[in-house]
């Protein structure tokens, strides 16, 4: 009798451990669609005659995460759409941005900001030079967003072969600086000639201006524009809370490049 018990647990343990490693067996098969925390569809926005688009640059590892943070939820908050630069060399590795992005990919558009964002990273690159970049940064995003359409240079300079590339990478919109080409921005959170903050009522006069003149207002902003010392200064971050509290006094559409995208269907010529 005890020799018959002992068989009997013996084989219950052995059909709980095949169940187990069935259970096991079953979850590894899951899809990359699956694992995603937050399944959504990608959000469009209403294109009129006056728009706006928020252009955040330099989203990347490890660098002002709670400025980052901080710009990316409270423009959700209000419903303020936004195109992400992102710098896609070692994104992955920082797990706190890489889900910051992936819980708000749906409403905001993910840009490709070069590779490793060097200083002027496509201003001299040959076209096979600059498609091998863009590559390995789509590589990267593609788990976020298989669709990227937006191509923002490091330092809005590129070579002729860097506008080829990225027509041959399926980029709709490259966007640099207004001087450059049309979907560059008009407008900027910091002014780079004083190398100070620009007071936000001066960004949104210029942003009326261009939406007067029948242009897309395109703001250009930086995490590290609210920063000091590395850390979120609350001082200057109240400038961007100002701005996305006013803009929508100009009686204008807050947009991504992607709505243009799918009200045109632009291509890069």
């Amino acid at each position: 009798m005890k020799k018959l018990k002992q068989a009997i647990l013996f084989l219950l343990i052995i059909v709980c451990t095949l169940i187990l490693i069935g259970f096991q067996t079953e979850s590894f098969s899951l899809s990359k669609d699956d694992l995603f925390k937050n399944k959504c569809e990608v959000i469009y926005h209403p294109v009129g005659d006056r728009n706006i688009i928020l252009r955040v640059d330099d989203i990347q590892e490890y660098a002002w995460f709670d400025s980052q943070k901080r710009i990316i939820e409270d423009a959700s908050k209000r419903g303020i759409p936004l195109v992400l630069g992102v710098i896609p060399s070692r994104f992955e590795e920082d797990k706190r941005i890489w889900d910051l992005i992936m819980q708000e990919r749906c409403e905001m558009e993910i840009a490709l900001h070069g590779f490793e964002h060097t200083s002027k990273e496509f201003g001299n690159l040959s076209f096979k030079e600059a498609d091998e970049k863009m590559k390995k940064g789509l590589k990267v995003l593609n788990d976020i967003e298989p669709n990227i359409m937006t191509f923002i240079p490091p330092n809005n300079v590129y070579s002729k072969e860097t506008e080829l590339a990225a027509k041959y990478n399926g980029f709709h919109i490259l966007s640099s600086r207004s001087s450059n080409n049309e979907y560059g921005y008009t407008q900027s959170t910091y002014d780079w000639t004083n190398l100070v903050l620009e007071d936000y009522k001066t960004v949104l006069l210029g942003c009326k201006n261009d939406l007067d003149n029948n242009k897309t207002c395109i703001i250009m902003i930086h995490p590290q524009d609210f920063v000091t010392d590395h850390k979120l200064d609350e001082r200057k971050y109240e400038e961007y809370l100002n701005l996305l509290d006013s803009i929508k006094s100009l009686d204008a559409n807050i947009i991504n490049f992607r709505d243009l995208i799918k009200k045109d269907y632009i291509i890069l010529n």
